[in-house]
């Protein structure tokens, strides 16, 4: 059996590309997409009581993989 954490960073994941394709399909300027990913994280931090180091620490560990997983995918050279 899989791990928990491990199933919803996938399910997250596929659902952030699937989102960012649609916006980008769609015509999107990227700093709307960007805007809207980051407004949407700020928001939904503060509905569940993340204080903001946690939350700023959270995203600079996300931040901080994303080269190396968009790497790994070929999406980024």
């Amino acid at each position: 059996m899989s791990d928990p954490d491990q199933e919803n960073a996938d399910r997250a994941l596929e659902l952030a590309l699937s989102t960012i394709k649609t916006f980008e399909m769609d015509g999107e300027d990227p700093a709307v997409i960007f805007s809207a990913f980051a407004i949407a994280s700020s928001i939904y931090a503060q509905m569940n009581d993340k204080s903001k180091e946690i939350y700023l620490a959270g995203c600079g560990m996300f931040y901080d993989e994303t080269t190396r997983f968009l790497k790994d995918t070929g999406l980024l050279e």
